[in-house]
């Protein structure tokens, strides 16, 4: 159990470090002018983000990675209410950060994300899993 524990630990941190460069790396392949689209950075506040005592929102939790994202150029938005993600709500952005879920995605949902990342957009997925039997 221990084992399972300290590897999703390590992943977790592996992720985010390398997801941290993200934007950044996309806005130095970007030569020409970037359209708003490309700018666009869409939060995912729709799937139980702030249940109960959860803060995982780019104003909250995640504050300091949505400031880290505006300062290299890039508009910050969120996406709304109850599991309000379709095509037209991701159509706007260069890169969809699901953070926390904890409300499930709809069949409808998850197929708009899966056709958001084969049009070639970028996906950041964040959570946070502990073995509350080991703390």
């Amino acid at each position: 159990m221990k084992k399972i524990y300290k590897s999703l630990t390590v992943s977790a941190i592996v992720a985010t470090v390398s997801l941290s460069a993200l934007p950044q790396s996309l806005a130095i392949t970007h030569e020409s002018q970037p359209t708003k689209q490309q700018r666009t950075v869409l939060f995912d506040r729709s799937h139980g983000q702030t249940a109960g005592a959860a803060d995982w929102v780019s104003d909250g939790a995640f504050s300091d990675y949505a400031d880290s994202i505006q300062k290299q150029g890039y508009d910050v938005k969120a996406i709304d209410g109850h599991s309000n993600i379709t095509e037209a709500s991701l159509k706007s952005s260069k890169i969809f950060v699901i953070p926390e879920a904890n409300i499930p995605f709809k069949e409808s949902e998850q197929a708009a994300i899966v056709n958001y990342v084969k049009q070639g957009e970028m996906l950041s997925l964040f959570q946070i899993i502990t073995m509350l039997t080991e703390i």
